[in-house]
Formats: C-alpha cells, sequence, structure tokens
C-alpha cells in the first residue's frame, strides 16, 4: 500500500471511529460557566434554579451562593456568555453577612422585568418579603408584603407562569398584604388578584409547590394535607377547585409540573407501593393517569425540562425506567433512553442536579455538583451535544 492510499485509509477509519463515538452518545461536550459558583467559606454553592431570559440574552441563577465566576453575588447571577455579574446587592441579609437563602423558587421575565420568588427577607437592602422584581438597576417589591399567619416566618411564592399577560403565582403564603389568599394569586403589574376562593378549607399545601396552564386551564399541585384524602393535583373550573381522579394516594407531593407531547405530565416523591401509576413520574391528558416504564428512582424528581424533542428529568435519582443513571434521565414519550452524564460531587457522595434551561442552543444543567463525566464544573455547566 503506498502513502496516498495509507493516508485514504487512515482518515477513513479516523472519521468511521467518531461516527461511532456519535452513535454511542459520546460527543458531547461539557462545558464549565467561568469557575462556577461557590460560597464565601470556598464551598460549593449550590444552584437551585437557572432561567433564560431570551430578550436579552442572559442566563439566570438563583441559589445557596455568595460568589460566581470569582465575583460576589448574594443569592443571584447572571450570565452573559462570556462573565458573571451580580444583581445590585441581591439578597444580602442585613444583619447576618454570613446568613444566606436556603431555597430559591422561581424566576421568570414578566413586563419587561426580571421576577425572582425566595424565602427572602431581603433584597437589593430593602426589606421585601418571598417576591421582587429586578428592573436592570434595583430590586423592587411586587405589591404588598406576603405573609404566613402561621409558624412560618418566611412567606413567599415558590412557583410562577406567564400566562395572557398576567403572572400566576403559588406558595406559601395565607394573605397578600390585607388581602386573604390561600397560596394561590395572579398579579397584572399593578394589582394582586386573590384565586384561591373555593378551594377546600380543609386542605392546605406544605412543601413545593407548581403550577401549569393545560389546555387552557390551570392546575396547581404540591403536597396537600387535608382532614381527608384528596387529590393533590387540582384544576381550576370556572371559579371552582376540581380534582383531576383519582391518580396519587397516600403521601404524595408533586413539585414539578410540566407539559410534554399533549400530556401533563408530573414529578416528585411518591411510589407505586402507595397504590400509584408509577414511582416519582406520572402523566395525565386531563382524565386519566398513565406511567412512565418504572418513572425514576429513589428519592424525587426535582425538574423537567424539554430539549430536541426529549424530556429531561433530574433530581436525587440513580433509576429511570429501572436502568441506573447519574442523576439525569430522557424520555422520549415511551421509553427513557442513556444520557450518558453523570453527575458526581467528591468526596464519596454524589452530587444533584435540581434545574435546566436552554442557553445559545445548549443544555444547561445546574445544582449541587463538582463534576459530570469527570470534567470539572462547579454546580453549572452546559452541554454541546452537537459536538
Amino acid at each position: 500500500m503506498n502513502e496516498r492510499n495509507f493516508m485514504k485509509m487512515k482518515k477513513f477509519y479516523v472519521v468511521a471511529l467518531l461516527l461511532f463515538n456519535c452513535l454511542q452518545g459520546n460527543s458531547q461536550t461539557i462545558q464549565n460557566l467561568g469557575l462556577g459558583t461557590y460560597t464565601l467559606t470556598g464551598n460549593y454553592g449550590n444552584i437551585r434554579k437557572v432561567y433564560t431570559d431570551t430578550i436579552d440574552n442572559i442566563l439566570y441563577a438563583g441559589g445557596d451562593f455568595t460568589e460566581a465566576g470569582g465575583k460576589t453575588c448574594w443569592g443571584i447571577a447572571q450570565w452573559n456568555g462570556f462573565e458573571w455579574d451580580s444583581l445590585g446587592a441581591g439578597m444580602k441579609p442585613e444583619i447576618s453577612t454570613n446568613s444566606m437563602v436556603s431555597y430559591i423558587g422561581d424566576i421568570v421575565r414578566y413586563k419587561d422585568e426580571i421576577y425572582m420568588t425566595c424565602n427572602f427577607r431581603y433584597i437589593g437592602g430593602k426589606s421585601i418579603c418571598g417576591i421582587a422584581r429586578w428592573n436592570g438597576i434595583e430590586w423592587n417589591a411586587v405589591g404588598d408584603r406576603f405573609k404566613d399567619s402561621g409558624n412560618n416566618p418566611f412567606a413567599f411564592a415558590t412557583a410562577m407562569e406567564v400566562y395572557n399577560n398576567e403572572l400566576y403565582v403559588v406558595g406559601d403564603f395565607d394573605s397578600i398584604g390585607t388581602m386573604p389568599s390561600k397560596g394561590i394569586a395572579k398579579w397584572n403589574g399593578q394589582n394582586w388578584t386573590d384565586l384561591s376562593q373555593n378551594f377546600n378549607a380543609n386542605c392546605y399545601f406544605d412543601g413545593f409547590y407548581t403550577l401549569k396552564f393545560f389546555n387552557n386551564e390551570l392546575y396547581v399541585a404540591g403536597n396537600l394535607n387535608c382532614a381527608s384524602p384528596e387529590e393533590p393535583l387540582k384544576k381550576r373550573v370556572g371559579t371552582q377547585w376540581v380534582a383531576v381522579g383519582s391518580g396519587l394516594n397516600g403521601d404524595s407531593w408533586i413539585a414539578k409540573l410540566k407539559v410534554y407531547q399533549n400530556n401533563l405530565y408530573m414529578g416528585g416523591y411518591f411510589f407505586t407501593q402507595g397504590g400509584n401509576p408509577d414511582n416519582s413520574m406520572i402523566y395525565t391528558d386531563g382524565i386519566s393517569y398513565f406511567p412512565t416504564n418504572g418513572g425514576v428512582l429513589p428519592a424525587g424528581l426535582r425538574d423537567m425540562f424539554e430539549y430536541n424533542g426529549e424530556l429531561y428529568v433530574c433530581g436525587q435519582i440513580n433509576y429511570a425506567g429501572f436502568e441506573p443513571i447519574g442523576r439525569i434521565g430522557k424520555w422520549n414519550g415511551t421509553e427513557w433512553l442513556n444520557t450518558n452524564l453523570n453527575i458526581q460531587q467528591p468526596p464519596e457522595t454524589a452530587g444533584t442536579a435540581g434545574s435546566f434551561e436552554k442557553y445559545d442552543g445548549k443544555l444547561v444543567i445546574a445544582g449541587s455538583f463538582s463534576q459530570i463525566n469527570g470534567t470539572p464544573a462547579s454546580n453549572i455547566a452546559m452541554i454541546d451535544f452537537n459536538t
């Protein structure tokens, strides 16, 4: 074989090897975003929520951190594609400079401002409770203060959804200013409206909460505690709240709702042993409930996100459809697929993925971890599947 034919043959084998790796799902590139996030003590600062503002092409991250990319960012930071930056003073507390928030609910864009929910009492140096909005310069309150007359001093919203130019919220509060509201309300940019009328007076939300519009109807879910057992998924029909059927039983909570392939998926913490259709992830067409071929195990699902036509899920999960995974699973509507992604956090314990987003066409994964597939990534990374 002459040198020219040898080089042709060598090139063929290289291309074939690259194609084989792509078919095996090993072609993704993992990119750390500017050193990620940390706390004041140098520990890894969890990211609990990421959100992409597609209008300004900014990626927002909220969580238990005080630094992002080496810059001081108290609990909330923004990534412009090149570097991290703070949003004013962020959620720096007024008294204890080492105290941080422990829960980020949600981040969305509404009426040209960035809204964020969290169990904070101060943000941007102002006394604001539960929900705030960022106009690009400073943080401001969203109407009256959220309140909880119970034992929880941190009344706050946990999830938001923009629908018909109004902002819908659910959360752990029983009033907004002087207006009674049992954890469900909407904001039109000027005023709050209570939506909890006709909700069962013997029930209250305890734990995680979520909401989603599906077939033009508002669905809410969480860990619903009632005097007698009730379905933890409700929808609003007119001015009434009705159950969606007998899909979940026992002590079941729902952390996330997601519309995918014309069905409403729900993920959280529930098991078939309690008489439920599947483990921690099922779906409904609005009438009946359906399983997901074994669901996810063992400790519960935190987020669901559609990317390239497939539904990615994450949480403290080691199995999807009874097959081993590294905290991240992928569902195509009929079966579970291998993502070839493995979340890690040294020295012994596995990390956790808790939130997905899409930025610059790539899948963003955030949570509490130090590596993905052995590549250093401090709580946040972008995955390019088209490398």
